[in-house]
C-alpha cells in the first residue's frame, strides 16, 4: 500500500509540473526535463537503416538523393528509385538521367535533368504523367501545393509556370539583377524572387511578387544591401539581409525591423523566430578561421532571444519542433529555445545533407548513400 501511495504521489507531482511548465515556462523545456525525470533519459539517434549505392566513379555524375511527402528518391546512374520511410524500394525505372533536380508535392513529383532541360512529372506508382524535352539548361524547379509546376532557367533569367500536365500558363519575366531565391507562398499562392544586381557600383537586391498569370503585384527594392534569405508567415514577408531582418505586410509594406548582427551566414526560421549564424567578417578578411555565434530574433517582440558562441561553424540549420538541429560535416547538435545545447552526436561518415522525413525519423544523406535514424530517448 506505501509502494502504491508512492507511485500515485510521483504521477501526482508530474501532472502538477506539466501544468505549471505549461502555464508558466516553456513547454518544450519542461517537458524534456520530465522525459529524464521519469526515466526516458537522453535523446538519442538510433539508425533505422542505411542505402548505399554503386556508381560509375568515372562518370563523373555522383548520385541525387531527394526527400518527398515522406519518401525518398534516388537518381544514380540513369537509375530513378523510390524509397518508402522505412527505406525499402517501391519502385525503380530506368532513364537518360544524367544531373538532375526534383521536387514535388503529396500527388505527384517532378524530375528535371538540368544541362538537358528535360522534364518528367512521375506519381507515386511509378507511371510518366508528362514529359517536357529540350527546354535548355534548368536552375530550379518547385511544385506547389496546388500543383504549379516553376522551372527557373538561367540563360533568359526567366521563369515559367507550368500545369501539372506540363502545359505552359505563363512567364515571369525579371528586369533587374540575377536570380539568387524563388519561393512560392503556399498560403497565398504568390510567386516571390528575390535577385542579386552587381552591375552598379554598390550591390543591390531585389525582392519581386508575382500573380501565376505572370504579372508583377509587388516589389521591394533594397539599395547597398545583400538579400540572403526570405520566410513567410501567412501573407506577410520575412526577410533576412546584412543589414536587418524585416518583417513586410502582403502589400510588400514595411511593418517592423531589427538590425542584423554581424555577417549573415545560416538562417531558419519558425513562427515569428529567426536564428542567425553569424561569423566577423573582419576573420575572412584575414584569412583565418572565423568565430561563428547563433544569434536568434522575435520579431513579434522586436527583441534578441540568445546571442551563443557557437564551438564551431555549421553547413545549416532548421527547427524540427522545438529543436534547433545544427549539422556540419560530421556531427549534429541540437540546440533548445534558448540556445543552450541539449545534444551533440558524432557521425560515422560524412553527412551532405540532413532533412526531417517522418515523425521523430530523419535522413542523413553522403556522396553515395542514405541513412535513416529515429530520435528518441
Amino acid at each position: 500500500m506505501a509502494k502504491r501511495k508512492k507511485a500515485v504521489g510521483k504521477i501526482v507531482s508530474l501532472i502538477v509540473l506539466i501544468i505549471i511548465g505549461t502555464i508558466v515556462f516553456n513547454r518544450g523545456t519542461i517537458l524534456n526535463s520530465l522525459k529524464s525525470f521519469i526515466g526516458f533519459g537522453e535523446l538519442q539517434l538510433f539508425e533505422v537503416k542505411t542505402v548505399t549505392f554503386d556508381y560509375d566513379v568515372e562518370s563523373g555524375i555522383i548520385p541525387n538523393i531527394f526527400l518527398l511527402d515522406e519518401n525518398i528518391v534516388s537518381v544514380v546512374d540513369s537509375k530513378i528509385t523510390l524509397f518508402s520511410d522505412d527505406g525499402e524500394a517501391k519502385w525503380q525505372e530506368v532513364n537518360d538521367f544524367e544531373s538532375v533536380i526534383v521536387d514535388g508535392n503529396e500527388n505527384f513529383f517532378v524530375v528535371v535533368d538540368y544541362s538537358k532541360g528535360n522534364v518528367y512529372t512521375y506519381d507515386y506508382r511509378g507511371n510518366v504523367n508528362a514529359s517536357l524535352l529540350g527546354l535548355g539548361e534548368v536552375t530550379d524547379v518547385l511544385v506547389s501545393e496546388e500543383g504549379y509546376i516553376i522551372i527557373q532557367q538561367n540563360i533568359s533569367n526567366s521563369i515559367n509556370v507550368y500545369d501539372p500536365k506540363l502545359s505552359q500558363l505563363s512567364t515571369l519575366k525579371v528586369s533587374q539583377g540575377e536570380i539568387t531565391k524563388l519561393k512560392i507562398n503556399e498560403e497565398n499562392q504568390y510567386v516571390y524572387v528575390g535577385t542579386i544586381d552587381v552591375s552598379e557600383t554598390k550591390i543591390n537586391s531585389y525582392l519581386y511578387k508575382y500573380d501565376l498569370n505572370g504579372n508583377l503585384v509587388g516589389s521591394i527594392q533594397m539599395i547597398d544591401e545583400i538579400l540572403f534569405e526570405f520566410y513567410f508567415e501567412k501573407g506577410n514577408v520575412i526577410k533576412v539581409s546584412d543589414q536587418e531582418i524585416a518583417t513586410y505586410s502582403i502589400d510588400m509594406e514595411p511593418i517592423d525591423r531589427i538590425n542584423s548582427v554581424g555577417v549573415v551566414d545560416l538562417t531558419a526560421y519558425k513562427d515569428n523566430v529567426v536564428v542567425t549564424q553569424v561569423f566577423d567578417e573582419q576573420s575572412k578578411i584575414n584569412d583565418v578561421t572565423p568565430d561563428y555565434d547563433a544569434i536568434a530574433f522575435d520579431l513579434l517582440k522586436n527583441e534578441v532571444v540568445y546571442n551563443k558562441i557557437l564551438s564551431t561553424g555549421f553547413n545549416e540549420m532548421f527547427f524540427y519542433e522545438d529543436h534547433l538541429i545544427c549539422y556540419n560535416n560530421n556531427s549534429v547538435t541540437l540546440l533548445d529555445d534558448q540556445g543552450e545545447i541539449i545534444r551533440e552526436f558524432d557521425l560515422p561518415q560524412d553527412v551532405k545533407k540532413i532533412r526531417v522525413l517522418s515523425d521523430a525519423l530523419f535522413v542523413m544523406m553522403g556522396t553515395d548513400y542514405f541513412t535513416i535514424y529515429e530520435l528518441k530517448y
